[in-house]
């Protein structure tokens, strides 16, 4: 069985480190620096890489791995297999347990309703669920947990409960 989790709050936080496989969506920009920079102390390893989005996955100290993706936008599509590589890539070298942040829609970017945008969030959120859902089911991935994490509360807002794939 395969639990996906929902929380609202700081990658670094709660899935860096902790997770076998930490998934980062979007740029180096002040929020993910600070929060590398926070993890350098005890993943001496991080000192390597002064911009990760632009390696592979890298592996701290602790065995645990951590890629990022620099990518702010993705199509469903685009997700879609971004998703499928780093599934398996968690298959095959036996990791248990993900971590990732999101990432928005590329074909819904010039929103400026807000409502509208808000919605296209909702939307993307139960894409990626449903899109795990229907892959557990049909992998036998040995993956226990996944958490879906976000500063907004996207995903929160979407699931206020966990879910259990079998």
């Amino acid at each position: 069985m395969t639990t996906i989790k929902f929380k609202q709050g700081n990658i670094f936080e709660k899935g860096f480190g902790i997770y076998d496989l930490c998934l980062y969506y979007g740029h180096y920009g002040k929020s993910f620096g600070s929060g590398y920079a926070s993890k350098k102390d005890k993943f001496p390893i991080l000192e390597n890489f002064s911009n990760p989005f632009e390696t592979g996955p890298i592996t701290l100290n602790n065995g645990n791995v951590v890629s990022c993706i620099p990518k702010d936008l993705m199509s469903d599509k685009e997700l879609e297999e971004n998703l499928i590589k780093w599934l398996e890539f968690a298959k095959t070298n036996g990791h248990k347990t993900i971590a990732l942040t999101g990432v928005r829609d590329s074909s819904k970017v010039k929103i400026n309703d807000i409502n509208i945008a808000k919605e296209n969030d909702n939307n993307r959120v139960r894409f990626i669920v449903k899109f795990l859902q229907n892959w557990i089911k049909n992998n036998n991935s040995g993956i226990t947990e996944i958490l879906l994490i976000a500063m907004s509360d996207n995903y929160i807002r979407n699931f206020s409960e966990d879910i259990n794939v079998e």
